[in-house]
């Protein structure tokens, strides 16, 4: 499993919600005034194996804490090719890209 956690400088959930699934295709989305959760499922022939991919999006004050993360990918050969680590690394740039088209701040968030 790989996972990121970042925070947005950002009010308007459904603004940024609206981004992402125009930019990545989602399988399943459930959203509320607060919070949104967005997820696809691939599979791979490569390795005879499939990932889920899930971002969650919840307000926090005057922010957006968004977690990313992605699993599976196993197979066969029992590796993910890299597979989980490009969802988030490519997630996060559409995050980072948001963002720089509007003005904002993002940060990524360590665990404690």
């Amino acid at each position: 499993m790989t996972d990121a956690k970042l925070k947005i400088s950002e009010e308007n959930l459904d603004q940024l919600v609206a981004f992402l699934i125009q930019e990545w295709s989602f399988d399943f989305e459930k959203h509320s005034t607060d919070a949104s959760i967005l997820i696809s499922e691939n599979f791979y022939f490569r390795n005879m194996s499939t990932q889920m991919n899930i971002v969650i999006l919840k307000k926090e004050n005057n922010s957006i804490l968004i977690d990313i993360v992605a699993g599976g990918g196993a197979g066969i050969f029992h590796v993910d090719l890299n597979s989980a680590k490009a969802f988030v690394d490519g997630m996060s740039k559409l995050v980072m890209k948001y963002a720089k088209e509007y003005g904002l701040n993002v940060r990524k968030i360590t665990p404690a």
